[in-house]
C-alpha cells in the first residue's frame, strides 16, 4: 500500500468518525494510547520547530503516519518489518479521534453550563490598590529591606505609579548600598532618595574591586550621612586591585557602626567618628586611642599562617582603654600558638562588661596539648563582675587524634564563679566538628560525654544548649544544683529523657522545682515528653517546638 492510499484510508476514517452519532463521553485511553497522544504532540512540536506557522490536514496525517509506523513496529516487532502494520495504525488513530471528540464535547458542555451559572468568589479578591497608603508602605518597606542589600527598592518603585509615589516617600528603603549591587549612578540615586535618613555602606576589594571603587566614588561625597560602614581588604596598598577611595580623611558624624576586615594599614584612624557605638574587627586589634565611646565590640582572629599570632598585650591595652564596652565578643579560629608567650598582666578588670561571647575552634593539624592552658589562662585573668550573660561556643575539629578531657576544658572557659556572682544566663554550643564534614550522626561514632558540674556556674537560672555530644548536668550529693528557671535544648540529637529527669531531680532536691518555669525542646529526637516519667511529672513545664525548615543541618554552620 502506498503512502497516498494510507492517507486516503485514514481520511475515510476521519470522515466516518466525524459523521458518527455515537458519543463516548467516558472513553479512556490505556497506557499505550496515552503514548500515542504524546506522539501527536511531538509531531506538532517538531513541525513548529522547523519554522512552520501552520500545518495542513494532509501534512499532519503524513507526519503522524510516519511516526505511528515506527512506533507500532517498535512496540510489536514482526517478521515482515517493512510491511507496515496498517490495521494497528488505523485502530490507534480511531481511538485517538474518539477520545479527542469526546473530550471536546465534554468541554463544550462544561462551557455551556458555566454560562448559565453565576459564579461568586468565596472571598473578595486581594486588591493592592484598595489598601491604604500607610499599609502598602509597610509592605513595600518590609519587602525592600529583607536580606542583604539588593535592588528591591528600585524594582518595587517600578511596579506602578502608585508604588513609585509611595517608594519615593520611604527614604529608609534607599539607605543601603553595596559593592556587589550598586555602581556609580545607582549609588548616587540611592543616596539622593535616602533623603538624609542615613546610609549603610559595604565594600571589599576582592574580585569586585572595580565595583567597589565606583560605588565609593559616589558614596564618599555623602559620608556625612553614613550610619554604618563595612570594608574588607584583600590586597596590599601597592597592589593594583587595592581600593583606595575610602583611604582618605573623612568626618563621619553620624556613624554608629564600623566593621573592618584585614585592615593592617589602620585606615580607620583617618576617620572622625564621635558617635561610634559598635565596632567589629577581623584579624587586627585597634589601637588603645581608637575610641572610648563604643559599647559593643567584637574581634575575630582566623589567621591560617602560624607566623601570625594574637598579641595579647595589644588586646589588653585596648580593652583597658575602652571602659565603655558593655558587649564584648572574641572569636579565635587561629592556631593555638596564637597567644604567644605568657599573660601580659595578672588580671584584667572590665567592670562595664554585661555580655561576654567567646568562640573557639580547635583543629588536629594545629593541636598542641600545652596550648590548651593558654585559653583557660586568658579567661582566668578576665574579671567582669557585672557580666550577666555568656555565649560560649567550642568546636572540636578532631580527626582521629586523642584530645584531653573536653568537658574539663570547655567549662574552664567560663568566667570564674567566685568573681562573677551576676552570671545567671548561659548559651552554650559544643560541637564535634566531624558532623560538619560527615553525613553520619551514628551515636557510636561520637564517644565523648560532656558533664557540666554546677560548681562552674552555680548561679545560672537560664541555660540554652546546642550540642551533638552526649551531655549531662552533673548532679552531686554535696553540691547545690543549678537554680534553673528556664532551659532550652536546641538541636541536641544525643540528649535523652534522662537529661530532663536529672533536671527535675536536682531542682526538686533543692526545693526549686516549683520555681522552674519552662523547658523548650527543639531538634531532640531522643526526648519523648508523652511517655512514662516525662508525661506524669514534667510534661506541664516542657514545650516541644518544631524544627525550622530553614535549618536542616544545625551542625554544618559557620557562625563566625
Amino acid at each position: 500500500m502506498t503512502t497516498t492510499s494510507k492517507t486516503l484510508s485514514v481520511l475515510e476514517l476521519v470522515s466516518m468518525s466525524s459523521s458518527s452519532n455515537s458519543k463516548s463521553p467516558s472513553l479512556q485511553l490505556d497506557t499505550k494510547n496515552l503514548d500515542l497522544l504524546d506522539i501527536v504532540a511531538g509531531a506538532l512540536k517538531e513541525w513548529k520547530d522547523r519554522g512552520n506557522g501552520s500545518i495542513s490536514g494532509s501534512d499532519l496525517l503524513s507526519v503522524l503516519i510516519d511516526k505511528l509506523i515506527r512506533f507500532e513496529c517498535f512496540a510489536q516487532p514482526r517478521k515482515m518489518y517493512f510491511s507496515p502494520p496498517e490495521k494497528s495504525i488505523v485502530e490507534s488513530m480511531k481511538t485517538i479521534i474518539k477520545f479527542l471528540v469526546s473530550m471536546l464535547e465534554t468541554l463544550a458542555d462544561t462551557v455551556m453550563a458555566a454560562d448559565t451559572i453565576s459564579l461568586k468568589p468565596r472571598s473578595p479578591p486581594v486588591d493592592l490598590n484598595a489598601l491604604p497608603d500607610d499599609v502598602l508602605a509597610e509592605i513595600i518597606e518590609l519587602a525592600a529591606l529583607e536580606g542583604k542589600p539588593n535592588f528591591r527598592a528600585l524594582r518595587l518603585s517600578q511596579v506602578s505609579r502608585r508604588f513609585r509615589a509611595i517608594s519615593l516617600h520611604l527614604p529608609k528603603i534607599w539607605s543601603r548600598v553595596s559593592y556587589d549591587y550598586h555602581g556609580l549612578e545607582m549609588t548616587r540615586l540611592y543616596a539622593t532618595r535616602s533623603n538624609h535618613t542615613g546610609l549603610e555602606v559595604t565594600m571589599e576589594d576582592c574580585e569586585h574591586y572595580i565595583e567597589s571603587r565606583r560605588m565609593l566614588q559616589a558614596a564618599v561625597p555623602f559620608c556625612h550621612e553614613w550610619l554604618s560602614f563595612s570594608y574588607t581588604v584583600f590586597h596590599e596598598a601597592s597592589h593594583f586591585c587595592c581600593v583606595k577611595e575610602h583611604q582618605t580623611p573623612m568626618k563621619l558624624p553620624r556613624l554608629v557602626r564600623l566593621e573592618s576586615v584585614n585592615d593592617y594599614e589602620e585606615v580607620y584612624k583617618m576617620y572622625e567618628m564621635p558617635n561610634l557605638k559598635s565596632a567589629h574587627f577581623t584579624n587586627s586589634i585597634p589601637s588603645p586611642s581608637f575610641l572610648s565611646t563604643i559599647s559593643t565590640f567584637s574581634m575575630t582572629f582566623n589567621h591560617h599562617d602560624e607566623d601570625d599570632f594574637v598579641d595579647l598585650g595589644e588586646l589588653w591595652d585596648f580593652l583597658v582603654a575602652t571602659p565603655t564596652i558593655r558587649d564584648l565578643s572574641l572569636a579565635f579560629k587561629s592556631p593555638l600558638e596564637a597567644f604567644g608567650e605568657g599573660m601580659p598582666y595578672s588580671k584584667l578588670s572590665l567592670p562595664g562588661i554585661e555580655t561576654f561571647t567567646l568562640n573557639v575552634v580547635f583543629s588536629d593539624y594545629t593541636f598542641d596539648p600545652d596550648s590548651w592552658d593558654d585559653y583557660r589562662d586568658f579567661v582566668y585573668h578576665l574579671v567582669m563582675p557585672n557580666v550577666s550573660h555568656v555565649n560560649l561556643s567550642v568546636i572540636f575539629n578532631s580527626r582521629g587524634k586523642c584530645t584531653p578531657e573536653k568537658d574539663d576544658f570547655v567549662f574552664n572557659l567560663l568566667p570564674r564563679s567566685e568573681l562573677h556572682p551576676k552570671l545567671t544566663s548561659l548559651s552554650l554550643t559544643v560541637v564535634d566538628g566531624r558532623a560538619m564534614f560527615e553525613k553520619s550522626t551514628n551515636a557510636e561514632e561520637y564517644d565523648d560525654i560532656l558533664a557540666f558540674p554546677a560548681e562552674f556556674a552555680p548561679f545560672l537560672t537560664s541555660i540554652k544548649l546546642r550540642t551533638n555530644y552526649e551531655f549531662y548536668l552533673y548532679l552531686e550529693d554535696d553540691t547545690p544544683f543549678f537554680p534553673l528557671r528556664r532551659l532550652e535544648l536546641d538541636y541536641c540529637p544525643r540528649i535523652t529523657d534522662e537529661f530532663l529527669a536529672d533536671v527535675y531531680r536536682g531542682l526538686n532536691r533543692d526545693g526549686n522545682w516549683e520555681s522552674f518555669e519552662e523547658a523548650i525542646v527543639r531538634g531532640c529526637p531522643l526526648i519523648n515528653t508523652n511517655t512514662g516519667f516525662m508525661n506524669s511529672i514534667t510534661k506541664e513545664k516542657i514545650r516541644a517546638v518544631p524544627v525550622s525548615r530553614n535549618e536542616t543541618g544545625p551542625f554544618r554552620f559557620n557562625d563566625w
